[in-house]
């Protein structure tokens, strides 16, 4: 405890979802695709590094993960909360492909543009899942399709 304060930390990897804005990497690729899909725009995707790895996570098991450490949890814990698996932008790119019947080309931007990242962030969730049992329920496909839906709604 600190200061008498009953902390507990949470570790958020890389939420998506519906809602989610477009200066989000996974967002933007799901903006740009509605937008070319109502022709609002050229069929060109801009792109940054998709070579780096990371942890999704819907933000709707994001939110039950936190209510589960808030109810759960003892003062003083850390809890990384993401779905244990890394994905690459270059997988997130191909699952939205496959969502969508637009024809595009892909344009990636310098890297040098960009401040450096690292190669991959994962989370090791064991604490979590010993804790509460908890598991992301929402797979990746399904986030980025809500997404996706979302924009097409919204562009």
């Amino acid at each position: 405890m600190l200061y008498g304060l009953p902390i507990v930390r949470a570790r958020i990897f890389s939420p998506v979802g519906p809602g989610q804005p477009p200066h989000y990497q996974i967002s933007s690729l799901a903006w740009q695709i509605a937008e070319i899909e109502k022709k609002k725009r050229e069929p060109l995707i801009k792109v940054a590094n998709l070579e780096n790895k990371r942890d999704y996570l819907d933000v709707r098991d994001l939110v039950r993960a936190l209510w589960l450490i808030l109810e759960k949890s003892e003062p003083g814990e850390v809890y990384n909360v993401g779905s244990g698996q890394a994905w690459s932008g270059h997988e997130v790119l191909k699952l939205m492909q496959g969502m969508t019947r637009a024809k595009m080309v892909i344009e990636t931007e310098d890297p040098k543009s960009r401040f450096p990242e690292p190669p991959i962030l994962l989370a090791d969730i064991t604490r979590l899942v010993k804790l509460a049992g908890w598991k992301p329920q929402l797979n990746l496909k399904q986030s980025i399709l809500d997404l996706l839906n979302y924009w097409r709604e919204t562009a």
